[in-house]
């Protein structure tokens, strides 16, 4: 069941974040292939999301704290996820795709979350990044995942 989160997340106490895409003058996404500009392109494999689309935003309101953020598209939670540093994470990995992640060896879940809001924002679709400030956010990840069941968290289930 991935319904409307907005009742259980704001009983949780999320906060919603902007997430500043970078555009094109009409408003359309600005769509990248950083892997283009890996030096090994040639002799490395890209895994399925590797090849994008990807996009660039920042969020300049997240905090440099430990937390759970999460991604909302068209109402409905698509992936939850924590971090120690959000700030980082949301801005320099999600946010910013490296040629590196782009190949094997690379981390997997920033291309493929990155390249899945970058379709969406292509689409038109509405995204929400929502943050909530917590010293052990590991047990409310578990419980969004559990019972929201995110379509992007491929692990629906945390220990």
């Amino acid at each position: 069941m991935n319904g409307d989160p907005r009742g259980l997340l704001v009983e949780c106490g999320f906060e919603p974040a902007a997430l500043e895409l970078l555009s094109t003058p009409d408003g359309r996404p600005v769509v990248e292939d950083p892997g283009t500009g890996f030096a090994n392109a040639e002799s490395t494999q890209r895994p399925p999301y590797g090849f994008g689309p990807f996009c660039r935003f920042k969020v300049p309101s997240a905090p440099a704290s430990a937390g759970v953020y999460a991604f909302v598209v068209d109402e409905v939670l698509v992936y939850a996820g924590i971090s120690a540093n959000r700030r980082h994470r949301l801005n320099q990995e999600y946010g910013r795709i490296s040629p590196r992640n782009c190949f094997e060896g690379g981390p997997r879940t920033t291309c493929r979350v990155n390249s899945l809001l970058c379709r969406a924002a292509m689409a038109g679709i509405w995204i929400t990044l929502l943050l909530k400030q917590t010293p052990g956010p590991r047990e409310l990840e578990r419980v969004l995942i559990t019972s929201l069941r995110p379509a992007w968290n491929l692990q629906r289930s945390t220990a």
